[in-house]
């Protein structure tokens, strides 16, 4: 009877260690989500002051766009003026990541599809006369405005 009671002992042990095994072991599923995040950073506006009679002159801007997904660049600019003679003074040229994205006078757009991670920006606005046959003093004194507006936009497939 002993031995009927150690061995009944003994098969409830052995079975409570498989039913314990069997519960201990688990499966957990662990799901990250990573949002999408854009980090643009880009100088204040500038002004330049063409003081000396030739008509030209050149602004440069310096910035960065960090994007964890990729993104589609789209350029805008303004015009500087309605009267050609007077917009066609004026040359944007606007390199991200060190492709020449634009290039051309204020008033046009475009948009580039980028790569993730660093793109660095660089923009110039150029005054000079557009062709030989012009010169400085056919751009008329007074302040010119124009814009060049960088949206950063998640790329859809």
């Amino acid at each position: 009877m002993k031995r009927v009671a150690a061995l009944s002992i003994i098969l409830v042990l052995i079975m409570s260690a498989a039913v314990l095994a069997e519960d201990f072991e688990r499966t957990v599923d662990i799901t990250v989500n990573v949002e999408p995040w854009a980090k643009f950073s880009i100088e204040d506006s500038h002004e330049l002051n063409i003081i000396d009679g030739s008509g030209t002159g050149i602004v440069e801007i310096k910035g960065a766009v960090e994007t964890n997904f990729p993104w589609l660049a789209r350029i805008t600019t303004t015009r500087v003026a309605e009267d050609p003679a007077i917009n066609n003074w004026f040359w944007y040229e606007c390199y991200i990541g060190g492709t020449k994205m634009f290039g051309g006078n204020p008033g046009a757009g475009v948009t580039f599809k980028r790569k993730q991670g660093l793109n660095d920006i660089a923009i110039s606005l150029a005054v000079r006369p557009r062709d030989k046959n012009t010169f400085w003093y056919d751009l008329a004194a007074g302040q010119y405005k124009t814009s060049l507006t960088i949206t950063v936009e998640a790329q859809t497939n």
